[in-house]
């Protein structure tokens, strides 16, 4: 078995594989035993995300595993923010086909702390689109209609976002667009 991140090899199999890699520490144990971790996507203050695939989906594997850093849950009232955001997301997800669809696969791993489990979605942030190409007119009614609605939900049910940045906004294009 070879790390996915940096090549190396790291067992005769994954079953005997280490929790991490030796050479550059990557988690190369399946999560909630169904998920194995392919790459890092993105690491921010109070998360990490990975790009894993669910080896018991029969359609559409991909998935975005969101890790919560252990450190910060020595803060007051986290863990109960963590699953409010986790639940919330979830109910949102059905909602509106404009919040990133969330399983119901949260738990915890010993090795990596609190998780849920998101779909992967494959596009760019708004702050890529903002630094590299500036939207058109057409598209920036889209993505400004679309972000009304979720606010609008959100809001109606007296949530406030206390993250809603450039980089937190992820725009996908859908046949239909």
């Amino acid at each position: 078995m070879q790390c996915p991140s940096c090549s190396s090899f790291a067992a005769e199999s994954e079953a005997e594989a280490p929790t991490f890699c030796a050479s550059c520490g990557f988690p190369l144990r399946r999560v909630g035993g169904r998920f194995r971790l392919e790459r890092l996507l993105d690491e921010g203050g109070f998360g990490i995300v990975y790009l894993a695939t669910d080896m018991e989906a029969t359609t559409n594997p991909l998935r975005a595993i969101k890790f919560l850093k252990p450190e910060i849950f020595s803060q007051h009232g986290v863990f109960e923010r963590f699953q409010r955001e986790v639940q919330l997301t979830s109910e949102l997800s059905r909602m509106t086909p404009h919040v990133v669809f969330t399983y119901d696969s949260a738990g915890y791993d010993e090795n990596l702390g609190h998780y849920y489990v998101m779909e992967f979605l494959q596009g760019v942030s708004l702050r890529y689109l903002l630094e590299t190409s500036p939207p058109n007119l057409r598209t920036i009614r889209t993505i400004i209609s679309q972000l009304g609605e979720v606010l609008q939900i959100i809001h109606s049910r007296d949530i406030a976002h206390r993250d809603l940045k450039p980089e937190n906004i992820f725009l996908v294009r859908h046949e239909n667009n």
